[in-house]
């Protein structure tokens, strides 16, 4: 066995040996997720007052977040480092948007954010499923700079 395909093999197994936990964190925040969206776009409808909304986010920077900035710094496939990224990035916008929606002028900027914390999580869930499929290890290349762009959202 050469160099090349031993490390590529350690990765694989590595990889693997990883993936129970990124399905666990993935599907936590798929649930989480379901229930935020829901709540941000029918808030009122369930009772939703600032407390309550400010009471998600936290739930969200104190068990989701933490996992997801695990994945973005610690994962060794660098699809879902970038996917776990930028998913926490946007998570911000969203969070915004639950607490603040009565101030909202416009429904955009809700939209916007909603639109692409869906597009992440499904973005993540595809990685984290992918990553232990691929044969060759990838060349380390992070510089501890920003994976992910910052998305433009609308003003209201």
């Amino acid at each position: 066995m050469t160099d090349t395909s031993q490390l590529d093999a350690e990765y694989r197994t590595f990889v693997k040996q990883l993936h129970g936990d990124a399905v666990q964190t993935i599907t936590d925040f798929t649930i989480f997720w379901d229930h935020f969206e829901a709540y941000v776009i029918n808030g009122s409808d369930m009772g939703r007052t600032e407390e309550s909304a400010q009471a998600e986010v936290d739930k969200y920077r104190s068990k989701h977040h933490p996992r997801l900035l695990r994945l973005a710094f610690g994962h060794p496939d660098p699809e879902v480092r970038y996917q776990a990224e930028l998913l926490a990035q946007r998570m911000t916008p969203a969070s915004i948007s639950a607490i603040r929606a009565e101030e909202s002028k416009s429904d955009s900027y809700r939209n916007a954010a909603l639109n692409n914390g869906r597009e992440s999580v499904g973005a993540l869930r595809k990685a984290i499923y992918h990553a232990p499929f691929r044969d060759a290890r990838p060349e380390p290349a992070y510089d501890g700079k920003r994976l992910a762009p910052v998305d433009p959202i609308p003003k209201d």
